[in-house]
């Protein structure tokens, strides 16, 4: 059976020909269905929907609801009357849930990092629907609703309000465990596959101290998933946007099912992401003045004259700066503190080499050995991480490095690493190696999308 996820028409958006209901603008296009949906026998039979198919889901979906999708209407090529579908809508909560459990690319908010999810997660106040984790140490907080269900009106929001100060309150290895006991995984050694499957960047060490510092000051991003939205639903998310500040974003996704044959069609819509986008858009825009503040802030001398040696020779290095991002050497980064991530040429390739991340509670030092290795030959690689053993710290952390092939980006705290005055003078010479080397001889694919996160993801 295959599944299909509605998209924008040319020339015509989803919201115009469905009543304001959108898709998220990041979903590639990956096929076109030319039997056309209509609204009654207002919509033109011209027009196209662009679909992406869905993951297969053994899920019952329950028997047609007269009282949903009444307008929605369908035909095949071939046919020559519209008619409804055969199956719309979910036959209960549960359904919706493990859709969301299966197709977590459908919860909005992620910002395009893929999401592990586990159900029934058991919290002090009880178990919540939905918890989803993603790469940068993101928490997501899930409550199902049925419109059919009263606790749609009022009860959802005060519940999923209750579900993130119970997570608050809980200790990190409580809830690291409570959530491995649901997907019967560990978590670091799931997030590390999920990202191999993505091909994006995993910082083990620093997505758990992401990860507690979310959860120790409460900064969830909360998600009510729903059939059919209320106007009452709608408003108390939009004012609750309104008067929050950005650590707790709350959304609505209102997940609108229909199945036809082989055929099914899933159209999503988010509620009160405009107004997230209002709060994020307020946030500060990080430069070379404020990375430069974060380091005298946070790291003491002498490990910061130290650091800045390495930052200056990238800064004032020959190397060509245009990037395909912009003509300049260092990314600062987009996350809660700034970063500097330091881009060189090698091969003709823009290639991030390392990234400083500035923390109150610990700055590291991370050479992007996930990325360097597509254009970097392992033999170099080698002598990097031999040359960089000799120092404080390195040899613990770059000792799986070399047997899972440099897909990691193992962090060195800068107090440790540092702490020895030829530390500088290691690091830029490692730098000067990787850019001396020719192309890669492994590891296929060169240049990273631009539509990636090239910062390295938890900056």
């Amino acid at each position: 059976m295959s599944s299909v996820r509605v998209g924008p028409a040319d020339g015509k958006t989803v919201g115009e020909i469905l009543g304001n209901w959108r898709r998220d603008p990041d979903v590639k296009t990956h096929e076109r269905l030319r039997a056309p949906l209509a609204i009654g026998a207002a919509a033109s039979p011209k027009c196209s929907f662009r679909m992406r198919p869905l993951r297969r889901l053994s899920v019952d979906y329950g028997p047609p609801n007269p009282a949903t999708f009444r307008a929605m209407l369908i035909r095949r090529s071939g046919e020559l009357t519209w008619r409804e579908p055969s199956t719309q809508g979910f036959v209960d909560e549960r359904a919706l849930q493990q859709l969301l459990e299966t197709s977590p690319e459908v919860l909005p908010g992620a910002a395009g990092s893929p999401l592990l999810v586990a159900d029934e997660v058991q919290l002090p106040v009880g178990p919540i629907d939905l918890v989803g984790i993603a790469l940068d140490g993101t928490i997501f907080l899930i409550e199902c609703k049925l419109r059919a269900n009263p606790e749609i009106r009022r009860q959802v929001i005060g519940q999923i309000l209750a579900y993130a100060s119970s997570a608050h309150q809980m200790p990190f290895d409580t809830f690291r465990r409570t959530f491995e006991a649901r997907t019967k995984r560990d978590l670091v050694d799931a997030m590390r596959t999920l990202a191999e499957a993505h091909s994006v960047d995993f910082d083990s060490d620093r997505f758990i101290d992401e990860l507690r510092n979310n959860l120790v000051a409460g900064r969830f991003h909360l998600v009510v998933a729903v059939d059919e939205i209320t106007d009452e639903l709608k408003h108390t998310i939009e004012y609750l946007n309104t008067h929050t500040d950005d650590d707790l974003p709350i959304l609505a996704l209102e997940l609108r099912f229909l199945r036809d044959g082989q055929l099914e069609i899933l159209v999503p819509a988010v509620y009160g992401e405009e107004a997230v986008r209002r709060k994020e858009s307020a946030r500060r825009a990080w430069d070379e003045t404020s990375f430069l503040e974060a380091l005298e802030e946070h790291v003491p001398e002498p490990v910061r004259g130290r650091l800045m040696r390495v930052f200056a020779h990238a800064r004032d290095h020959d190397s060509p700066t245009e990037m395909y991002w912009g003509n300049q050497r260092f990314y600062w980064g987009s996350g809660k503190y700034p970063s500097a991530s330091a881009w060189f040429q090698i091969g003709g390739k823009g290639t991030s080499i390392w990234t400083i991340y500035p923390d109150p509670k610990r700055t590291v030092f991370v050479f992007n050995f996930d990325w360097i290795r597509r254009n970097v030959p392992t033999i170099i690689l080698d002598q990097v991480a031999a040359m960089m053993h000799a120092l404080a710290g390195a040899a613990e952390a770059y000792a799986e490095l070399a047997a899972k092939g440099y897909r990691m980006r193992p962090g060195l705290p800068v107090t440790t690493l540092f702490s020895d005055e030829s530390a500088s003078d290691t690091v830029i010479k490692c730098v000067e190696l990787m850019l001396g080397a020719g192309p890669a001889t492994r590891a296929p694919g060169g240049l990273a999308s631009p539509d990636e996160d090239t910062s390295g993801a938890f900056g």
